[in-house]
């Protein structure tokens, strides 16, 4: 048995994902490259920047926007 690389719950030998956070066990081969079941991992994955930061941003330039719009003095 050893232990799942993403949440650390044993797992059998036999198994080709955890049990617990049914991720795939990641087995690095001696070529160097991430293997599941003898096939390449990673090469479909998305590298850019997630939703929720970029929502946050919008919603933190958004909030001092309005905060120096309130402030200015209107004659």
């Amino acid at each position: 048995m050893e232990s799942c690389p993403h949440c650390h719950f044993l797992m059998r030998d036999d198994a080709v994902e955890c049990g617990v956070c049914h991720r795939p066990r990641v087995v690095v081969s001696t070529e160097g490259f991430a293997v599941v079941d003898d096939s390449r991992v990673g090469a479909g994955r998305s590298t850019g920047v997630p939703v929720a930061i970029v929502v946050m941003l919008f919603l933190v330039l958004a909030a001092g926007t309005g905060l120096l719009v309130s402030t200015q003095s209107w004659i």
